[in-house]
This record gives structure tokens, C-alpha cells and sequence, in this order.
């Protein structure tokens, strides 16, 4: 029996595994607060482009159009896991009739039942 096989080479493998889980799971954290530092950055810079000049920040919305259209292959598995968090919001606005960012306004049944409707839809289609 070599040194790497039996009890000592198990216990080997478990580490190693659980460094690489350990790995993978900073690896998310990192592209993730990646991703949300691009999104504020990218809000920052319609609200300065906009205030600047309005054809500038339609010239801005165009090109993170054409970024979006460009690279949704990569974010395109991701995009029903987000919708979801609308028919969430949308099935509590249907039920309290309140906006969840705004408890003073009310929503009436018709325009939570089609927010509910378009978040749906939109996941579903997403999803297959």
C-alpha cells in the first residue's frame, strides 16, 4: 500500500476537496461584489451622463444596450433566479396593495395582478 492510499490519502482528499469548495465559494463572493460594484457604478454613471447632457445619457443607455445584447449569453442562466424576486414582490404587493419601497402608496389589484402576470411570464420564458 502506497503512503497516499488508505486512511492517510482519504483524509488528504477530504482537505483538498474542501479547500476547492472553500475556493469556489470566495470565487462567487468575489464575482458577485464584482457584479453589484459594476451595477452602482453603472447607475452613477447614467445620473452623471444624464445631468450632463441628455443626449449623452441616452448615448450611455445605448451603448450598455448594445454591452447587454452582446454579452447575454453570459448572464441569460442567471436572469430567472432574479425575476423571481419580482413575482415575490408582486404576490406582496397583491396581497397588502402596498409598494414594498413605498408603504404610503397604494396599488390597486389590476396593476399588481399584471406585475404579477409580467414577472411570471417573464421567468417562465427565461427559464425554458
Amino acid at each position: 500500500m502506497d503512503c497516499g492510499e488508505g486512511v492517510g490519502g482519504g483524509l488528504k482528499g477530504a482537505k483538498r476537496e474542501g479547500r476547492r469548495r472553500v475556493m469556489r465559494a470566495l470565487q462567487f463572493a468575489g464575482k458577485f461584489l464584482l457584479v453589484l460594484t459594476g451595477i452602482i457604478a453603472a447607475l452613477l454613471l447614467f445620473r452623471i451622463s444624464f445631468d450632463f447632457s441628455r443626449w449623452v445619457g441616452l448615448l450611455i443607455v445605448g451603448v450598455f444596450t448594445i454591452v447587454l445584447y452582446v454579452t447575454v449569453h453570459r448572464w441569460l442562466r442567471w436572469l430567472p433566479g432574479l425575476l423571481i424576486f419580482g413575482v415575490i414582490n408582486s404576490l406582496l404587493v397583491l396581497v397588502t396593495h402596498k409598494a414594498p419601497t413605498n408603504p404610503g402608496l397604494t396599488v390597486s389589484t389590476g396593476v399588481a395582478g399584471l406585475l404579477l402576470a409580467f414577472y411570471a411570464v417573464g421567468c417562465l420564458v427565461a427559464f425554458y
